[in-house]
């Protein structure tokens, strides 16, 4: 497996859990990415391909850094 970095959550004062937790989150390389996700699918490209494209439409997967506009396409 991997080295993945795990970003620091802030401690928060809760009062008897009634504030969710924020979701954890990883800092990792788009390579080490596929090739966590082909060790559990196998090395199929689509499948991989599709789990990746679903994980950023979904907003799970972000880039770190400014982010870029869409191009839009003319007809």
């Amino acid at each position: 497996m991997r080295t993945v970095k795990a970003c620091s959550q802030e401690e928060s004062g809760t009062s008897q859990g009634q504030e969710a937790e924020a979701p954890a989150r990883l800092t990792t390389t788009l390579y080490d990415l596929m090739a966590v996700i082909q060790d559990v699918v196998g090395p199929d490209d689509t499948q991989v391909v599709r789990i990746v494209v679903y994980l950023l439409r979904s907003g799970q997967l972000t880039f770190p850094g400014k982010g870029r506009t869409r191009r839009r396409s003319t007809p």
